[in-house]
């Protein structure tokens, strides 16, 4: 009987154990376990219905590293990063109640029987966890939730068990990774990595250059000297047009709209800067200097306000927190050095506080 319980917690039902409303549970006309037994083996099996159920919703999106090459998964309609990411968290968390199963399988085998209440409590914690899991997953689908939508759903979701709060915190590392990841690419290599069409900023595939109005910003008006300059540069993307902010997918958990304008400024000044490169007109790198020059102001204060976002992590876990990763953007900045003044690095590097690196 105890075999048939370890099974029925992987996913398995069989004779004893069944399948009914959406539950595990022991089969009815099954008279050689007590009332009280039957009971106490209905509160532990449901387990195995909500791995299976969790176990759905990963296959999904999770990659399959023994499937499809990665390529072909990665410019499949169906990837998501941040579905991806989720699934990674999740993934870890079941993972870690297949080991803790097998242990319990090790003890039985090596020890005989044990009691229904020692079994009960050795997978109590995930009687907490589990169903939490599965109406976290049912809750993102049936909403549709996607991209940063999800970073901000996992980041506002509460609840009083430390159990559920230290797995929230870990799942919430991961999609917040891809987050990161994401801005990291757009800011100092200005390439926008979204196969999902996910990120709040937004490549548009086509541009009416009659109908857009020139941006009357500071950097609006410097990139207007250097498109008079060199007219190629504008035949490359459009300054006002070929990237738009959409801020139904901004994580205003984690960055304000005005945070997210420095953030799509920066990565379109990166792209602009390297087509502007190899230029030798004395004139455009005049007006590039001045591009750097802002642009290292506005990266400034991206980090500083990123800073002020640290106070979630405290909320989110009572041990000491962390210094995100977004954080250690010093090393990272450098490596577009090649492209930048020297006195810009500089500025930049001297500029970050000494905490956040």
């Amino acid at each position: 009987m105890l075999h048939e319980i370890i099974l029925a917690l992987i996913g398995f039902v069989g004779d004893i154990i069944i399948e009914q409303n959406d539950s595990f549970i022991v089969k009815t006309d099954f008279d050689l376990l007590t009332v009280a037994e039957i009971e106490q083996v209905n509160r532990i099996v449901p387990l195995g219905w909500y791995y299976n159920d969790i176990k759905r919703f990963v296959s999904k999106y999770d990659i399959n590293w023994g499937g499809l090459p990665l390529e072909s998964q990665y410019n499949s309609r169906l990837f998501h990063t941040y579905h991806a990411g989720l699934a990674s968290g999740i993934n870890d968390i079941l993972d870690e109640y297949l080991v803790d199963i097998t242990f319990l399988e090790q003890i039985i085998l090596q020890h005989g029987p044990i009691p229904l209440s020692k079994l009960q409590q050795h997978v109590q914690k995930y009687l907490v966890v589990l169903p939490i899991l599965s109406a976290i997953c049912q809750e993102i689908s049936i909403k549709g939730l996607k991209g940063c939508q999800i970073v901000d759903y996992i980041t506002s979701y509460k609840h009083g068990s430390p159990l559920v709060t230290e797995v929230i915190r870990r799942i919430l590392l991961k999609v917040r990774s891809v987050f990161l990841k994401q801005c990291f690419t757009w800011m100092i290599y200005g390439d926008l990595e979204d196969p999902g069409n996910e990120f709040f900023i937004f490549k548009r595939l086509t541009t009416d250059h009659s109908t857009d109005e020139r941006d009357s910003s500071i950097y609006g008006e410097v990139l207007h000297k250097i498109t008079n300059n060199n007219a190629t540069i504008d035949e490359i993307f459009d300054w006002n047009s070929s990237y738009i902010l959409r801020l139904e997918y901004l994580p205003e958990s984690h960055v304000s709209p005005r945070t997210a304008s420095k953030i799509m400024f920066a990565g379109k000044a990166v792209k602009l800067l390297k087509s502007t490169n190899t230029s030798n007109n004395d004139k455009v790198g005049a007006h590039v200097k001045e591009v750097y020059d802002y642009l290292s102001s506005s990266f400034k204060t991206v980090v500083l306000d990123i800073k002020c976002k640290r106070s979630m992590e405290a909320r989110i876990s009572s041990s000491s927190p962390r210094s995100l990763p977004a954080l250690r953007i010093t090393s990272q900045f450098n490596k577009v050095s090649a492209l930048a003044p020297t006195s810009l690095v500089d500025s930049v590097n001297s500029s970050i506080p000494s905490s956040i690196h």
